[in-house]
């Protein structure tokens, strides 16, 4: 129970591509919005209207065999893997390829203060197991999610739990109450991920029952998954495909999935840069990138060198990010100088420059802290995702400007690097997290917040963003102040932003679009298909 407790907390701050929410609130009756056939009335002539995708995935990971059920998301579990939870429960709004959401199984979804959502559903909502799924079974689900806290608040999120209050105001209508007044961002972080999602408790936690697009018709533990369309799924007309079947691929094993697809065993599969090029004829790479998705550092800040903010600036300012995108990851990464990339709305272009490429600057900064001649690090970085790669370019930089890594490759990133921490070391790790979540590395008693750091401005304005919405000018102003503050503080190290990437057989998937949810490839079920 350990080993399984400890990925699901890794899990949660691993996190791999999510989304960039779009809105405070959202009101539509409309089936769908999505691009190409979303109502079903254009679908190409071509569909196989029985079509079943064959997925590869990593459905063992850290050696831990995982149970999609009910039991296992209250227990807490990662955003990377949001696409499963999205086909068995659906949730209120759902987000889209673009980056915003649409009505799912609410209606709307409204912002009404700092310490109150209303919420309206669908009429006539059902469980897949033909169950009514109305106002009391949203509470009886999130009330289900809040009584797990004592298990549960370092690995699915302690701002879930802001939420204080839930009244049902008739069969298709409930308030959601926040005494704390964080209706906003608690808005921003569940209602469109999988902390939002419905499910039916009561029955076998092993046969999870929820009212999404899919249901788990059959799985064995750690090897394969099999979903069929759900046929009360409210909108099952526009899913186009009648079922999905997964089968492990380990992710730290990027050549097996190749495998697996150039043989027919599957359709499509996540992959890793380096492969890119070998994706031709019958079968085509496919990217997907987030802003939410980065290689980064976990700094212990206890002790010694990198207690010196000067030190980890000058780390920072001592990796070349644009080689590191060349070498490592074939060109499809960009450098992460703050938490949000150029071009977002809440990047900073004021302190963009304060931690980019400068070895000069870098060594400069050593000599002022008084380690002119260089020091010596250990850094432990996950073995998947091209971060050992990553590692080693980084070694190779840091030693121009007098910093010595060692690289300790790990086998239980948790337990050789996180747990205990170890003061003096670096973890390098693929974030993949939205929002104010970027935050609980540097606040909090988390267990991704290593060696404790303690920044009072940090931790104040993390609080200030937990009433605003992410789309408001409030939270522009806050994260602007954040990251000036993190730039001139470095407490982690910013490498790169990320993308997911993979590869599909295009003579059998139509229309390939990567969904925005997870950190692994997988279509976008109202838009993608199965050829006939």
């Amino acid at each position: 129970m350990t080993d399984r407790r400890s990925w699901r907390v890794l899990s949660a701050l691993m996190v791999a591509a999510l989304l960039l929410l779009a809105a405070c609130s959202s009101s539509d009756d409309s089936s769908s919005s999505d691009d190409s056939a979303s109502d079903g009335s254009t679908a190409p002539s071509d569909v196989d209207a029985n079509g079943i995708l064959r997925l590869g995935y990593d459905i063992n990971q850290s050696g831990n065999a995982w149970n999609y059920n009910a039991l296992d998301i209250a227990q807490g579990n990662s955003l990377s893997n949001d696409p499963l939870w999205y086909f068995q429960y659906a949730r209120l709004m759902r987000p889209m390829s673009d980056g915003s959401i649409e009505p799912d199984l609410a209606t709307s979804v409204e912002i009404v203060d700092t310490k109150t959502i209303e919420v309206t559903l669908r009429d006539g909502l059902k469980f897949s197991d033909g169950t009514p799924l109305d106002a009391a079974a949203v509470k009886a689900s999130y009330e289900a999610l809040l009584a797990a806290q004592a298990n549960n608040v370092d690995g699915f999120s302690a701002a879930f739990f802001t939420l204080d209050s839930i009244e049902v105001t008739s069969p298709t209508t409930l308030t959601l109450g926040f005494s704390s007044g964080t209706a906003p961002s608690w808005f921003d972080q569940f209602i469109p991920t999988f902390g939002g999602s419905v499910f039916k408790f009561g029955g076998d936690p092993n046969v999870p029952i929820g009212a999404g697009p899919f249901m788990v018709t059959s799985y064995t533990s750690g090897v394969s998954w099999t979903y069929a369309k759900n046929p009360n799924y409210w909108n099952a007309d526009a899913v186009r495909l009648a079922g999905i079947e997964i089968t492990q691929v380990n992710f730290a094993q990027p050549q097996a999935g190749l495998a697996a697809l150039q043989s027919g065993q599957v359709d499509i599969t996540f992959s890793e840069p380096a492969l890119l090029s070998t994706f031709t004829g019958d079968f085509a790479p496919v990217e997907k990138t987030s802003p939410n998705s980065a290689a980064m550092m976990m700094i212990c800040k206890a002790s010694g060198p990198l207690a010196d903010a000067r030190v980890r600036q000058a780390i920072n300012k001592g990796m070349d990010r644009e080689a590191i995108s060349e070498a490592v990851y074939y060109g499809t990464a960009s450098p992460m100088t703050e938490p949000w990339p150029e071009g977002h709305r809440l990047y900073n272009p004021d302190v963009a420059d304060t931690l980019a490429y400068d070895p000069e600057g870098a060594k400069q900064l050593l000599a002022e802290a008084g380690y002119a001649d260089g020091i010596t690090v250990d850094v432990y970085p996950i073995q998947a995702f091209n971060l050992d790669e990553t590692a080693e370019v980084i070694q190779q930089q840091l030693g121009e400007i007098g910093i010595t890594v060692n690289i300790v490759p790990t086998t239980d990133y948790v337990n050789q690097f996180m747990n205990p921490a170890r003061p003096g070391s670096i973890g390098i790790y693929p974030s993949s997290v939205p929002g104010p979540q970027k935050l609980n590395v540097w606040t909090g008693n988390s267990l991704g917040n290593v060696c404790k750091y303690d920044n009072p401005e940090i931790t104040q304005l993390a609080k200030s963003l937990t009433g605003v919405s992410e789309q408001s000018q409030e939270a522009v102003d806050l994260w602007y102040q954040l990251d000036e503050e993190v730039t001139t503080e470095a407490p982690s190290g910013f490498i790169v932003f990320t993308a997911d990437v993979g590869g599909y057989n295009t003579t059998r998937i139509g229309d390939m679009q990567a969904w925005p949810l997870g950190n692994y490839t997988v279509p976008d079920p109202w838009v993608s298909y199965i050829k006939g």
